[in-house]
């Protein structure tokens, strides 16, 4: 809902603090949005790192789609 409006500072610092609470409640879809804005650096310093964090809790869940984002982060790291 908040990251509608790509590029707009305060809609991306109010999703990063909503993503954040639910992501730490287990929400695998926060946990995914919340890695690809570390990724990106949107609303966060770009963090690679936590990106990969958020990446691999979400993957746990068994979704596909960020299994794939996580692996793509991994290559780019090393």
């Amino acid at each position: 809902m908040y990251r509608e409006e790509e590029g707009n500072p305060e809609n991306d610092k109010t999703a990063i603090k909503w993503y954040t609470l639910a992501a730490k409640q287990g929400n695998w879809v926060a946990q995914s949005s919340l890695a690809e804005m570390y990724e990106a650096g949107e609303g966060v310093l770009k963090d690679d790192v936590k990106a990969y964090m958020w990446y691999n809790l979400a993957a746990s869940s068994g979704r596909g789609m960020t299994r794939y984002s996580k692996g793509l982060l991994a290559e780019k790291m090393t």
